[in-house]
């Protein structure tokens, strides 16, 4: 909704960096005094436990998590399940959004493949792909 979206500030931290960057050191650079939310793909889901300092985020922050094609809802709330009974404070909220049939990783590999945003301007809504390209987001 747009009450929403007039709500929601996006970071490029990360985007910045020119050196591997943990989420953990993204989080602790961020003001303290910002509600901070962490939305990641489904995908996420099945590494989450091996990001540095994990308890910590998993304390301090909520995920919100969006569908992937390959992920059923079904799937999506067991990983949670899993998570939530090593970790009982962490807080998750399932979106009810299915996002284009791309993320950030098969962006980038696409990126290094073919050296040209083409290849993956099928997969991510007019907007979205204009402001990659004119920003040359994910270039290395």
């Amino acid at each position: 909704s747009k009450e929403l979206q007039k709500r929601i500030i996006l970071s490029d931290i990360e985007i910045r960096e020119k050196t591997v960057n943990y989420t953990v050191h993204t989080l602790k650079r961020l003001k303290s005094d910002l509600s901070t939310g962490i939305l990641i793909g489904a995908d996420s889901l099945e590494s989450l436990l091996q990001w540095k300092e994990i308890e910590w985020i998993l304390k301090n922050y909520s995920f919100y998590v969006i569908s992937r094609t390959r992920f059923s809802f079904q799937k999506i709330e067991k990983e949670i399940e899993n998570i939530i009974k090593l970790h009982p404070y962490s807080r998750f909220v399932l979106l009810n959004f299915y996002p284009p049939n791309c993320s950030s990783t098969e962006i980038r590999n696409k990126l290094r493949q073919y050296n040209d945003y083409e290849h993956f301007k099928d997969c991510l809504s007019e907007e979205v792909y204009n402001f990659i390209k004119e920003n040359k987001l994910y270039l290395d």
